[in-house]
């Protein structure tokens, strides 16, 4: 969808990284497809540039391992399609698309897979033989696991495609579209989410209702209803009543009334009167009448 040759060189290193994040032997099991303006269904296996059985990258994990470099600089020195400039009848997205799930339903394996196609492309879905016009109820599916689609819209200088381009493939799930500039730093920037999305078996529409109903409705009932009423009514009445009486009245009246009257009346009454009748009367007399009589 004319990339420049900048573009071009940028947009195969960010797929080049996009690969590597989740590849480096042999596993998963990959395949690159070409997409260009002229090829039709039938001719579509001479633009595949990596086959779903290739020994060299799906083979064993030994040989996988040792040539993944030679598969990323596969990626990087592809043309980006070659240079289908205008979209129009001969852009065969939607054969691409396919044959490609006829190849993956051909080289399917007895084992349960995860299958995933992920689209690159910078030229707005066709009117004509529009890849959204594909049962996917019917086609999107390789026995009983589904095909999930992911898009990645690159954006070129002067030429933005839409948002929701082929969003109709992702059965409009905004984690399975992307819309980016056709720079490596770009491409980068999605590469966890990608990876994310890419490697996890997609959800049974979207999970099973959506998980059991969502547990034991919700749990049982929910628990003893809720305890036993709640505890036993509920603690012994609550305790004994609640202890003896609470005390002892509460205790002896409360002590010996209260003490010995309280002390002995209170002392000595009080001591001796209170002491000799206070001194002997109280000197004698004063003194000699005073003195002598001058």
């Amino acid at each position: 969808c004319g990339y420049s040759s900048t573009e071009c060189t940028e947009r195969q290193e960010g797929i080049s990284e996009l690969i590597s994040s989740f590849k480096n032997d042999n596993t998963p099991r990959i395949m690159y497809l070409n997409v260009d303006g002229s090829t039709s269904f039938g001719s579509l296996s001479q633009d595949v540039l990596v086959t779903i059985d290739d020994p060299l990258y799906n083979g064993d994990e030994t040989t996988g391992a040792a040539n993944f470099q030679n598969l990323m600089q596969l990626i990087r020195a592809d043309d980006c399609g070659g240079n289908l400039i205008e979209v129009g009848s001969g852009y065969n997205l939607r054969d691409a698309v396919e044959f490609t799930i006829q190849q993956l339903q051909a080289n399917a394996v007895t084992t349960e897979r995860v299958y995933k196609i992920v689209i690159v492309t910078s030229c707005e879905a066709p009117s004509t033989n529009d890849p959204c016009d594909i049962d996917m109820s019917n086609v999107f599916s390789v026995g009983d696991s589904e095909i999930e689609v992911t898009v990645i819209n690159v954006d070129l200088a002067g030429r933005e495609i839409p948002d929701s381009n082929l969003q109709c493939l992702t059965e409009n799930d905004p984690q399975r579209i992307y819309n980016i500039g056709a720079n490596e730093a770009e491409f980068q920037g999605i590469i966890d989410e990608f990876k994310q999305e890419l490697c996890y078996a997609p959800t049974q529409d979207p999970t099973a209702d959506p998980t059991r109903d969502p547990t034991s409705d919700p749990t049982k009932d929910p628990t003893a209803d809720p305890t036993r009423d709640p505890t036993r009514d509920p603690t012994a009445d609550p305790t004994k009543d609640p202890t003896a009486d609470p005390t002892k009245d509460p205790t002896r009246d409360p002590t010996a009334d209260p003490t010995a009257d309280p002390t002995r009346d209170p002392t000595a009454d009080p001591t001796v009167d209170p002491t000799r009748d206070p001194t002997a009367d109280p000197t004698a007399d004063p003194t000699r009448d005073p003195t002598r009589d001058p």
